[in-house]
Order: C-alpha cells, then structure tokens, then sequence
C-alpha cells in the first residue's frame, strides 16, 4: 500500500490540541490544554482530566465561531484568536467538565467546586453536553459576536 504523497497526507498536529487534522499550514488552537488548566485552576501534573480537554477544546472552538458567527480571521486570511477569549473558551470547557463529572458521578450532588471556580446546580437539573451553556457563560462570549447576515 502506498502512502499519499505532497499536501494530501493528513497527520495529526499534536495530540495536546485534541484530534484536529489538516493539511498544509500548522493549526493554531483557540486555547491549549496547559492554559485550560490554569484558568480552571487544575494542578498541570493532573493528567486525568487531560484526554477531555483535549478533546473539547476543537468542539468548543467550532461552537464559538458558529455563535460568534466569526471565523477569526486577520486582514491575510490566517486564523488569530484575540487573548482575551481564552477566559471563556476555559469556562465553556469547565462547565462540560463538570455536566461530564456529575452525570458520571453522583446523582445527589447540588454544587461542585473545580479550583476557585464553582457551580450550583438546581435539584434535579443536570446539563448535558451537548445542551445549552448558562446564560452567564454566552455574555462572556459577546465581545466577539458578529451580527449574522441572512
């Protein structure tokens, strides 16, 4: 079996930025794992958590620009994400981690605390992962929303 040659080879970038694959130039991610982490007040040797991370910081990506309606483009048509979005990509990313530690957890928990950051859940409410994000999350994102046009 012979192996695609020149730009058509699809390898991974790096196993730290999740599963993203693309061809050409090299793939910046909206936030790493490291500054995940730290916003979240996660110890860097913890490496439980890592593979989720990892895994939702290209999922949280694709759902920022899609609300944002914003591809984060500069005047060179190369992808750049401004610095100060990285605080709410890790709360979005903190808040699927904690729905994912309480739907695999304890079903009487009523709040939780990851670093100085906590949550207080209403009885019997349990956010899936692919619901909605609070409301206090969204307005976070509101610097970089684009007006949509239909």
């Amino acid at each position: 079996m012979s192996r695609p040659s020149g730009n058509d080879e699809r390898v991974p970038l790096t196993l730290q930025r999740g599963a993203r694959f693309q061809t050409g130039t090299a793939y910046m991610a909206i936030i790493t794992r490291d500054e995940v982490k730290t916003f979240l007040n996660i110890p860097s040797a913890d490496d439980s958590r890592d593979m989720f991370i990892d895994t939702m910081i290209p999922v949280v990506e694709d759902f920022v620009k899609e609300y944002c309606a914003n591809d984060f483009l500069d005047d060179d048509g190369e992808e750049v994400f401004p610095p100060g979005i990285k605080l709410p990509v890790a709360r979005l990313i903190g808040h699927d981690l904690r729905a994912m530690l309480l739907n695999a957890g304890d079903k009487d928990v009523t709040a939780e605390w990851l670093g100085e950051y906590s949550i207080k859940y209403a009885v019997g409410s349990r956010e899936s992962l692919t619901g909605s994000y609070p409301k206090a999350l969204m307005l976070n994102l509101r610097p970089w929303k684009r007006v949509r046009a239909t």
